[in-house]
């Protein structure tokens, strides 16, 4: 039986190091801690999702939402192509008043510093404008700003 099997190696075969749960020890490649002998348990990494399957699931929920949606994406290979360093990852208008909205995509449990200056400046300017903008990561939140973009405004 390879490590793998034993559930001490993580994703790409990389060896998972982990203290042993009675006395602390490291107990990479032990089935036995070296210490205190206790039975070592490996507990896998946790796997934290990428943004694309959040991303498409929160563009399905908007355009479901009745809203035109494009993503938008900058290829660095080909040299800098696309709206803009800091643009949402969603642009949206959405009916019936045909309201721009700005989505920027998040993993769950990401922090605030996670936004670029760049996208700050992007989110604020949008909302200078009347537009709607803001931050999702998941469903929900997506659906709270199309709801947001739905209402009457008023310019100032």
């Amino acid at each position: 039986m390879g490590r793998g099997a034993r559930g001490g190696e993580g994703e790409a075969g990389m060896i998972v190091k982990q203290p042993c749960r009675s006395c602390g020890a490291e107990t990479r490649h032990k089935q036995v801690c070296p210490q205190c002998k206790a039975p070592v348990v490996y507990v896998a990494p946790k796997k934290v999702e990428k943004e694309a399957p959040i991303k498409a699931r929160i563009r399905a929920a908007v355009i479901d939402a009745g809203c035109i949606v494009w993503v938008h994406d900058v290829d660095y290979r080909l040299g800098k192509t696309g709206l803009g360093k800091g643009t949402s990852a969603l642009i949206c208008i959405v009916p019936p008043l045909g309201r721009f909205l700005g989505i920027e995509v998040n993993r769950p449990g990401s922090s605030p510093s996670d936004v670029s200056d760049d996208q700050r400046s992007w989110l604020a300017a949008v909302r200078k404008f009347q537009g709607v903008s803001g931050i999702a990561t998941n469903e929900a939140e997506a659906l709270a700003l199309v709801a947001e973009a739905r209402q009457q405004f008023t310019f100032t």
